[in-house]
């Protein structure tokens, strides 16, 4: 059988300039559980900007590469690893107000240019610790909604639950590429599709 998979090159860009590692940490820790396979061994190599995994996501087979950064040039300075981002992924923390107010729109439209990207972006907040009472919460969303508007980013999205919102963020964009894979290459999504069925029964 021809083992067709579906590609995704996924950048995180961390705004946070405080427990870098940890908000990185909760993503990985989801895809480790959702992998197939992947490319690390122990803890140690969570301090690393890039991981690999194969996962199988509605009978389909996606090679997942996670590129971490801190700012927009981090990804610019390493395009020579990465090539093309399919997603484009902001991350911040609700307890860090400061980093989505320094996004600057010419930058990120500078990004985009630079690997003239056509994919998907999202801005994520992130609130584990639930410390912000419901008016906080409130103006943060509107916040986290204007700054999607001002930075043509098309989704916005709020993780205040790491498991079911980590979860909903990945299908979500998942869905998205895959219906794509569908229509734009119907035969290879067939092809794929039985090879992630035997994925799974293996």
């Amino acid at each position: 059988m021809k083992k067709v998979s579906y590609n995704l090159n996924f950048g995180l860009i961390n705004l946070s300039e405080s427990n870098i590692e940890s908000k990185n940490k909760i993503f990985i820790e989801y895809l480790n559980k959702k992998a197939i396979k992947r490319n690390y061994i122990d803890e140690e190599d969570l301090e690393k900007t890039r991981f690999e995994f194969m996962i199988v996501f509605e009978d389909i087979p996606i090679k997942l590469k996670i590129f971490f950064a801190q700012n927009f040039d981090d990804l610019i300075n390493h395009y020579d690893e990465i090539e093309n981002l399919d997603v484009i992924i902001l991350i911040f923390n609700y307890s860090n107000l400061e980093a989505i107010d320094s996004l600057n729109p010419n930058d990120f439209t500078e990004l985009k240019r630079f690997y003239t990207f056509q994919g998907s972006s999202i801005l994520v907040g992130i609130d584990l610790e639930n410390e912000k009472n419901t008016s906080e919460r409130e103006q943060i969303r509107s916040k986290l909604i204007e700054k999607t508007k001002q930075l043509d980013i098309l989704y916005a999205y709020e993780i205040s639950d790491q498991n079911k919102d980590i979860s909903g963020l990945f299908g979500k964009l998942f869905q998205d590429f895959i219906f794509k894979f569908q229509y734009t290459s119907p035969e290879l999504f067939d092809l794929a599709k039985l090879y992630g069925k035997e994925i799974i029964e293996k």
